[in-house]
């Protein structure tokens, strides 16, 4: 179990920019299609 936090530890950075692609690609294809049935200023306002 060391050995995997170890080996999770040294990828750190990498798995957070990882991360934050996946999301952003997630976010993206989730307000492409909320704007396809809502109006802008709605989407706008739920974006913050």
């Amino acid at each position: 179990m060391a050995n995997l936090i170890s080996s999770v530890s040294t990828y750190q950075g990498e798995l957070a920019a990882l991360t934050g692609a996946l999301l952003w690609a997630m976010a993206s294809t989730i307000y492409a299609r909320a704007g396809q049935t809502a109006v802008p200023l709605v989407l706008n306002l739920l974006k913050g």
